[in-house]
């Protein structure tokens, strides 16, 4: 429910990985959107274009997606706090299941800082 599109539901098996190709339209400095929703904490490994960045924290939003207010919206940095300065063209993005823990997964880009 309250999806924008379709998503990934119950993405909750350690180690399984989900992998996007994402185009990026001219060089800029971006931040990872992620829209999620989980009753618990999830922790995901990402990689950008097959290198490790970090593990990412998100946080606990108070259902699967049954309430509107479930769902929420982050954007995360670089390991500095920094934006991802990255070129034109297609990158690839890899979350990795760290902790064993479920979330719904809506959607995730790439915004412009």
């Amino acid at each position: 429910a309250n999806v924008r599109g379709t998503c990934i539901s119950h993405w909750d098996k350690k180690g399984h990985f989900l992998e996007y190709q994402v185009e990026v339209p001219a060089d800029g400095r971006f931040y990872l959107l992620v829209r999620y929703c989980t009753p618990h904490e999830g922790k995901r490994q990402f990689q950008l274009d097959g290198k490790d960045i970090n593990e990412l924290v998100l946080p606990m939003t108070g259902g699967f997606g049954d309430g509107a207010t479930d769902w929420e919206e982050i954007t995360f940095a670089d390991p500095n706090g920094k934006p991802f300065t990255l070129p034109k063209g297609r990158h690839t993005i890899r979350l990795t299941n760290t902790n064993d823990t479920g979330i719904n997964l809506d959607y995730l880009g790439f915004v412009r800082r």
